[in-house]
This record gives structure tokens, sequence and C-alpha cells, in this order.
């Protein structure tokens, strides 16, 4: 038995949701549905609650109105062994929702996931310092994380662009290690930000605020590795 079940807040859109991340994983079920009775608060005979499993891991969504909206600071992490994966995974998530750096996006339901492949641990992982350090940056300058790309930062490349956002080439080039990035706010301030535009409800702006501070934020995670 699965002792934690994460619990999804919509505010009624939990069936359409659902259906939807069924499509995206495989090993993936609908295990029960209810529906709002007479004297429920909601539409009698809409969803209320469903139970669903994502590759075998157990969910709940639930309808529970405008109240409460997602936010990054929760998200999802899906782990890839394969680059094919990453671009399924990345693909599908990201139709109708948005991008940010360092393999994390927002669905278009607001849900955020990180799309992380398995190869990246391990590079962060090794001895070599430098060779980390080449990783991490060659990490902080990609949407979808790319693991040839992180691969050639290892072995000595450093990545010109990488991006799944169209208009911005990928490339590999020999350089220098990467001059640090000016930093315009603390991670505080930038925080801030957000939860000052998550109060007032403006998702775009939210999302703005974190692409702002993505790159501190994934030098932070990949320090975790």
């Amino acid at each position: 038995m699965n002792p934690i079940t994460p619990c999804l807040w919509f505010e009624a859109q939990a069936g359409e949701a659902v259906d939807f991340y069924l499509s995206v994983f495989p090993n993936s079920r609908r295990v029960t549905d209810a529906k709002f009775g007479p004297d429920a608060p909601g539409e009698e005979g809409t969803t209320m609650v469903v139970h669903f499993e994502l590759d075998g891991r157990p969910f709940m969504a639930i309808n529970g109105g405008p109240m409460f909206q997602f936010t990054p600071a929760v998200s999802f992490v899906v782990n890839c062994a394969t680059q094919a994966d990453v671009d399924h995974y990345w693909e599908c998530l990201l139709a109708g929702g948005s991008a940010m750096q360092c393999g994390w996006l927002t669905d278009r339901f607001g849900v955020s996931w990180q799309i992380v492949p398995e190869r990246l641990g391990e590079l962060m992982s090794e001895l070599d310092p430098e060779r980390g350090k080449r990783v991490m940056q060659a990490m902080l300058q990609m949407v979808k994380l790319d693991i040839a790309g992180l691969e050639a930062a290892a072995a000595g490349c450093t990545v010109a662009a990488a991006s799944s956002v169209p208009g911005r080439p990928t490339g590999l080039v020999q350089s220098s290690p990467p001059r640090p990035m000016a930093r315009k706010a603390t991670w505080r301030s930038r925080v801030q930000i957000i939860n000052t535009e998550a109060r007032t409800g403006s998702r775009q702006a939210e999302h703005a605020a974190m692409a702002s501070m993505g790159r501190e934020g994934c030098t932070r995670r990949a320090r975790a590795l």
C-alpha cells in the first residue's frame, strides 16, 4: 500500500485533466470516479473526485472550486532513462502550457513538472568537480534538457544555446568556461515577486517571474543532485 497519495485540486477540470494525464503516462488507469450528489456543493452528476494511477502510482483529483490555484512551488519530477522519454513527456505535457528553464514546465491545467534525464544526476555526481561545473553550466542554458548536450559539456564542450523554444538555436562549441551571470535580484526577492503575483491571481506574471529566477533555481537543484 502506498502511504502517500498526491491530491490535485482543480476548479472544475479534474475529469479532463485525468484523461489528459492517462494519455501521457504508460501503465495508468482511472480507478474510481465519484459524482456530486443532490446535497453536494457541486452540480449534481458532475465529477467530484477521481482516484487514478500514473505509471502505477496513486493520485487523486478533486473539483473543489476556484479558491486554490497551482503554483510551481510544488512540481512532479519525471525521471527519464532516454532522450526519447524526455522528448515524449516534454512535448506531451507542454501542449497548451508554458516552458521554463532547466527542464521545468507548467501544463495547461497549471500543474508544474520537471522532465529530468537520469543521466543528469550521474554526470553531476561524478568525482571530477570541474566536470560537474561544466554540466551545470550547460543545464543552466537549456529549457528542455538534452542528454547529448550535457554529455558534451562533461567532455569539455559548452552549450552555445539550447532550447525547445522556437527561434533559439541549439549548438555545441568548444570554449572556455562561461562567465558567471550577473545577479539582478536575490533569490529571496524573486520568491517574494512570485508570492505577490500568486496572491493577485496573475498566472502569466507568475510564470514570467519564475522564468526570471530560473537559472538560480536550477543552480540550487543541481547542487542538490
